[in-house]
């Protein structure tokens, strides 16, 4: 079957109709299913893992350097601003 073909829902070929998220409530059988996103595996072994947090938090503390120097810069320059219009 030709999956972007448009099938009516309750099609009895179709078998149990799946929720979203992965979990079915009835099986084909008549058993509870949560899915099989817990069984699943990320494909990453352990060090490349921790390799990615450690990218990822060095990244964020950059982030959140580069929002403090914006936020710096515009204190200061709302301050001389507001210094040079008061009387």
């Amino acid at each position: 079957m030709n999956p972007n073909e448009h099938i009516a829902p309750g099609d009895p070929n179709l078998g149990p109709t799946p929720s979203v998220g992965g979990h079915s409530h009835q099986g084909q059988h008549g058993h509870v299913s949560h899915g099989d996103q817990h069984s699943a595996t990320s494909g990453f072994n352990p060090p490349e893992v921790a390799g990615f947090q450690e990218q990822d938090f060095a990244a964020g503390k950059a982030v959140v350097v580069l929002m403090l120097g914006i936020f710096v810069t515009g204190v200061i320059l709302y301050s001389i601003v507001a210094y040079n219009v008061l009387p």
